[in-house]
């Protein structure tokens, strides 16, 4: 391929036949349709594939998810009782990792079920510590999201830590998540999710996502609610038993 070519390609896969594109005017002609971003789903017990929603309700099952993430954050909810299911939002949420909204609501670092050690069970927390990625995948408007669980943040922070120190951001590069099996202190097989950089954007491409950047904040912002986290962690528990899928606890 001629450098000339190659260079084309780069720089028209992400962001840049869309750059021009208004996220809010286009969401604008569906009227009063409401609509949630698309989630990847991790697998329970250890498996490698992401499952993400399909045409006419069948699921994709995908390998890994490359893209950019285009906008990341912490995310807590807390349960009074152990959770077993349902669409039930929890009892305490934050979507900033700052502040907690509900009981007991207030300074999330400061509060003691924020704490190691407060968990029912075991040396975790009772407050559910998780991080929710919004990742632009090639050729699309809209990003999906991912909810990294508790068992793969220090990954995360690992792979954030390494752009960081090369001078980049996240939104500066394309991202490859994949899963491997790993195995709990207590024995339980689990999937963690990993993250390696597969090459800088474009000069192009850095212009583009950052032009569509603050829309895709502005859109997650408003779908990002107790329900929704109460939606999300259902994905974690098993609809036949109630049981709660590890990492999660």
């Amino acid at each position: 391929m001629k450098n000339e070519e190659m260079k084309m390609e780069l720089t028209s896969s992400y962001g840049t036949q869309l750059a021009a594109a208004d996220i809010n005017e286009l969401l604008a002609d569906y009227g009063d349709m409401e609509f949630k971003l698309d989630r990847a789903k991790i697998p329970s017990g250890g498996g490698l594939m992401f499952e993400l929603p399909g045409e006419e309700d069948e699921a994709e099952q995908v390998k890994e998810l490359v893209g950019v993430i285009v906008y990341q954050h912490p995310v807590n909810g807390y349960y009074k009782t152990a959770y077993k299911g349902g669409n039930n939002p929890p009892d305490c949420c934050s979507f900033d990792g700052v502040s907690g909204v509900g009981d007991p609501g207030g300074n999330c670092k400061s509060c003691p079920m924020n704490q190691y050690g407060s968990a029912s069970e075991g040396d975790g927390k009772a407050c559910k510590n998780r991080r929710w990625l919004y990742l632009l995948r090639e050729n699309e408007l809209l990003p999906i999201m991912i909810s990294v669980p508790t068992a793969s943040l220090q990954s995360f922070s690992q792979y954030m830590k390494h752009l960081l120190c090369k001078g980049m951001k996240y939104s500066q590069v394309v991202t490859r998540l994949s899963l491997r099996k790993a195995v709990s202190k207590g024995g339980i097989t689990y999937s963690q999710v990993t993250f390696k950089q597969v090459r800088p954007l474009s000069a192009d491409e850095c212009t583009a996502i950052a032009n569509m950047s603050g829309q895709i904040m502005s859109l997650v912002k408003m779908t990002a609610n107790a329900e929704n986290l109460a939606e999300e962690t259902a994905l974690t528990v098993d609809s036949a038993t109630g049981e709660v899928i590890p990492p999660l606890v």
